[in-house]
């Protein structure tokens, strides 16, 4: 199993609030980049991973309603 690494939600490294912080392996982390999370979600590692928006925990959830 991968380390879990932290993601930055909105990629500004100034913003560093519970709400802008996810839980994710050293490849996701990786593949999102500074992509915003809908247009990531959207990418081929995303589909070929089976990782969806219905499928991402609540934070994540949240930051993609709020326009992420």
């Amino acid at each position: 199993m991968s380390p879990e690494f932290g993601e930055h939600i909105i990629n500004d490294a100034k913003i560093i609030t519970k709400e802008n912080i996810a839980l994710c392996c050293c490849g996701c982390n990786s593949s999102k980049g500074q992509k915003q999370l809908s247009i990531w979600l959207e990418t081929k590692y995303c589909k070929e991973r089976n990782i969806a928006a219905e499928n991402v925990t609540q934070i994540v959830k949240e930051a993609i309603k709020n326009g992420q």
